[in-house]
């Protein structure tokens, strides 16, 4: 949702690129809560706390609900009450911002990719609206009944896994095949999504019924993950790998006549002017010349000519953090590993320092994204606005299919 109607194809990369960026300041305060319960559990000095804490935990009888309770009962205990309002307050509106977008994604997927395939005439701009809204509350209705009736038997990042494969096991070949491969056809595409929602409904089914005592092991022969207990984001990826196989090769069975992506994507003779960005277009419009080393090493990373020179600062500062963070994991890690003693690896207070600097950084540069999120927002929000009261809708745009695409002789179905 953070991705659509970007202004050109350009906004719509350094939207993926900002999106990142911004789950650097998401991610903080989830990473400083596990870190303090972290060092509240292992901290000598802190026994009356860690004891309270055990007691809450030891309530908890099944095992898998106690871990995930875990953090967040070590939190009620450790944060003040009007700390943890905040925090509270804080964890609603991420959850009313979570749901909202889903229900809105989800609900709208439904009922353009699924419901209008198979009809034969479009609604009306006043039926659609209606059904839009219809399918939105039915997406809140099914999550309602669905998170009453049924017991979740994975870890939720893994239950994330598994469930999302449903929809991206056999939605991502169509979509990706679909757009960038000129010989994938409408079988294929069937086939991969039928295959991949399929398995994953069956992988669903399976890790919630098998016996938490004996839980189902990869197989012993598989390179790195032999041995290991199956989870959803095994699952998920098997399914996803296999979907695609079943789309490739049902397309390949099934194309006649190869489709002229060309004209699908709006690029060569076909490229729309106002998709072109203005970095672009100068660089078009500029002598002809051999690129440098420079130049080369930036396309090589993905940065070409309709990056401003603002576009690569941001793309090359996403790139340099996550290099940071890794080459710091890393360093860390070997030297905790490999140079420490017995004596300093199991002193807590060892902890406080790196943590502190990784964390103060952190949180430094979340308020500085913070305000330029806020202030960017605001502005593109101005421009959006002025945009489109200068535009007059389409009523024809609404997603409905109305024939088959020809191009070049060829016919495909869309």
């Amino acid at each position: 949702g953070y991705l659509t109607a970007a202004r050109t194809p350009h906004e719509g990369k350094m939207g993926a690129v900002l999106g990142n960026w911004r789950w650097m300041t998401i991610g903080l305060g989830s990473s400083a809560a596990v870190v303090l319960v972290y060092c509240l559990v292992w901290n000598v000095r802190f026994a009356a706390e860690q004891a309270d804490i055990m007691a809450a935990a030891v309530a908890i009888q099944d095992p898998l609900l106690q871990s995930q309770q875990f953090v967040p009962a070590a939190l009620g205990l450790a944060l003040p009450a009007g700390l943890m309002g905040l925090f509270a307050v804080f964890m609603i509106g991420a959850s009313i911002s979570t749901d909202d977008s889903a229900y809105h994604s989800w609900g709208s997927i439904f009922l353009q990719d699924v419901v209008m395939p198979f009809r034969k005439t479009p609604f009306t701009t006043k039926q659609h609206l209606f059904y839009l809204r219809l399918s939105i509350a039915g997406v809140g209705l099914f999550a309602l009944l669905f998170s009453t009736f049924w017991r979740l038997g994975d870890f939720i990042n893994m239950w994330f896994q598994i469930t999302g494969a449903i929809y991206t096991g056999g939605a991502m070949c169509a979509i990706v095949g679909g757009l960038y491969w000129k010989r994938g056809t409408t079988w294929g595409a069937w086939c991969g999504l039928l295959t991949g929602s399929s398995l994953s409904l069956y992988g669903i089914y399976f890790l919630n019924n098998q016996d938490p005592q004996l839980p189902a092991l990869i197989p012993r022969f598989v390179p790195l993950v032999g041995g290991e207990q199956l989870n959803g984001l095994h699952l998920a990826v098997v399914n996803i790998v296999i979907s695609i196989g079943v789309y490739a090769l049902v397309s390949v069975l099934t194309c006649r006549v190869p489709f002229n992506l060309d004209k699908l994507l709006h690029r060569g003779e076909y490229r729309i002017e106002d998709d072109v960005a203005e970095a672009a277009r100068q660089a078009e419009e500029a002598p002809e010349s051999e690129p440098g080393p420079g130049t080369r090493l930036l396309r090589l990373i993905g940065i070409s000519d309709e990056f401003s020179g603002f576009d690569k600062f941001v793309y090359l500062a996403a790139i340099g953090w996550t290099a940071l963070l890794s080459g710091t994991f890393l360093t860390g890690t070997t030297w905790f590993l490999f140079l420490q003693s017995d004596e300093q690896r199991n002193n807590s207070e060892g902890w406080y320092t790196p943590w502190t600097l990784l964390l103060g950084v952190q949180g430094v540069v979340s308020v500085i994204t913070g305000v330029w999120f806020a202030c960017g927002g605001a502005r593109d929000m101005v421009r959006l606005l002025r945009d489109v009261s200068g535009k007059s809708a389409d009523e024809a745009d609404d997603g409905f299919v109305r024939g088959a695409e020809q191009a070049d002789g060829a016919t495909r179905e869309v």
